[in-house]
Formats: C-alpha cells, structure tokens, sequence
C-alpha cells in the first residue's frame, strides 16, 4: 500500500453533516490495515496440507490476474482533472461487479468513502499550522479481494489483493 508521510492532514470538517459515521482517520486506517492483513493470511489459514503463499499483487507479478472487462476512462467520466487513463472497475453500487479481476471465486469487500474536509499543512519541524483549506471534497474506494483467479498464463491460481 502507499505511504505519505510529507502528505497534509485532512480533518473531516465540522460544518459537514453528510458523514454521521464518527470515525477517525486513525480509526479507519487502523481498520484497513486489519482487513488487509486478515486477507493475507486467509489462504493460509484455509490450506488443506498446503504451505504455498499468495500470488503477488497486479503490477508485476506473475502470474498476474486478467481485470475484468469494462470500466471507465476517469477523465471522461470526472473532467479534465483527473488523468486520462482507463480503470478497470466500477463504482460501489447495486447490482455492480465488485471484484476487480476476471474469473475470479472468492470473497470481495469493498469501502467506499466520501466527504469533505480541511487540508491542514504542517511545518515539518516545529508542527506550527502554515494553512487550512476547508471544504475540500475527498473520496476513497478500497477494494479487497481473496480467492482463486484465472491468471494471465491461463492457469487456475489462489491470491489475495487489495486495490486502492
């Protein structure tokens, strides 16, 4: 997974009443971060006789899951802002497929969070506030996925990933 840590705060605003879940940044980090291990580990806890660990995830693994077919292009779908590059999935909803991979048997789980808040930049070293921004919209999708796959080499594998 990524880390920022020159990244600035972002502190759900006070003046937002969309998000009524409490939950702190820390809280759902803390969160993910239990998810993402429990899933490492759920091959291994459920191997009969076996000792193999997971494929590796997406970008230069072999064997490499197929995405699944579809999408979207983000600067087509939210405006100039965003990169031209295509995503293979679809946004959390009803009725839509959750799981990133194609061929894929197992167990999804998907987080999807949205909302405002304030960008707060630090002085690295005496931790003085330079400046605030309020207002800034913010949204995460997390995906989580553990299970068997049909790899790029056309074989049956067992993995686990996580897509953010």
């Amino acid at each position: 997974m990524k880390h920022f840590s020159n990244a600035p705060d972002v502190v759900p605003s006070s003046s937002d009443h969309s998000s009524t879940t409490g939950l702190s940044r820390r809280q759902i980090l803390t969160g993910v971060g239990a998810a993402a291990t429990y899933l490492t580990f759920l091959p291994l806890m459920h191997a009969e006789g076996s000792l193999s660990l997971p494929s590796p995830a997406f970008a230069g693994c072999s064997p490499a899951p197929v995405p699944i077919p579809g999408g979207f292009n983000a600067k087509e779908a939210f405006g100039p802002r965003f990169p031209d590059r295509f995503f293979h999935f679809f946004l959390a909803g009803p009725g839509v497929e959750p799981s990133t991979i194609f061929n894929f048997k197992g167990k999804v789980g998907v987080q999807s969070i949205q909302g405002t808040g304030t960008r707060t930049l630090l002085d690295q070293v005496t931790g003085q506030v330079l400046s605030q921004t309020p207002n800034l919209p913010f949204a995460t999708d997390l995906r989580f996925m553990a299970g068997q796959y049909i790899g790029v080499d056309g074989r049956q594998h067992q993995g686990t990933f996580a897509v953010y």
